[in-house]
């Protein structure tokens, strides 16, 4: 990425924070947080159905205070010239325009423990919603893709042999989804390979 390009996401991100801050009454960076959560996405986008986007931005930046879909919404409105907005069959997704602006968002909310704080935030997610059964579709489709960024895969490799989590991925995603995720796991648990080779 160039500096100007660089330059150019700066002066938008500080823009939007400073808007957020006035509206909203807030000092933290929270519209650029918003955006940061969207680099951290996975397939196309996240979805602001259920929290998942205002609840994975939180998490990202640490902000005081809980983002909301109210945020969301202002941003989609502010800065929605930096946003594509897609569908993943079922719901609407977001993602940042180009893969420049995800290197430059990655880069400036870069903290090692953020992988592992988005993982939890998902997890939380299948907790409040009654399970795997009932959980938002992106987190079933890419929650093992997030827990791959971990630095250990113990987590990804208790996913793989959780039965609620493969049903409901086989059904959203049908089989080859579900190999992939398995392909993710550098292990060499008897149960993981097991399932994988059924």
């Amino acid at each position: 990425m160039t500096a100007d390009l660089g330059g150019a996401f700066l002066r938008e991100a500080v823009a939007l924070d400073a808007e957020f801050a006035r509206r909203f009454h807030s000092e933290d960076a929270a519209g650029s947080a918003l955006l940061s959560a969207l680099a951290r996405s996975k397939g196309k986008g996240l979805p602001l159905l259920d929290g998942i986007w205002p609840e994975v931005a939180t998490t990202v930046s640490g902000s005081a205070i809980p983002l909301t879909h109210q945020h969301a919404k202002w941003l989609l409105r502010e800065g929605g010239h930096l946003i594509v907005e897609d569908g993943d069959g079922h719901q609407a997704v977001y993602r940042l325009f180009h893969e420049a602006m995800n290197e430059f968002f990655r880069s400036r909310e870069s903290a090692p423990e953020i992988p592992e704080r988005i993982a939890s935030a998902l997890q939380r997610q299948v907790d409040i919603s009654g399970g795997w059964a009932h959980v938002n579709p992106y987190v079933v489709r890419h929650m093992a893709a997030h827990l791959n960024e971990l630095e250990h895969h113990d987590s990804l490799d208790r996913l793989l042999i959780n039965f609620e989590w493969l049903s409901a991925r086989l059904l959203e995603s049908g089989i080859q989804e579900v190999l992939l995720d398995f392909s993710r796991s550098t292990s060499a648990s008897g149960p993981v390979r097991a399932i994988e080779t059924a």
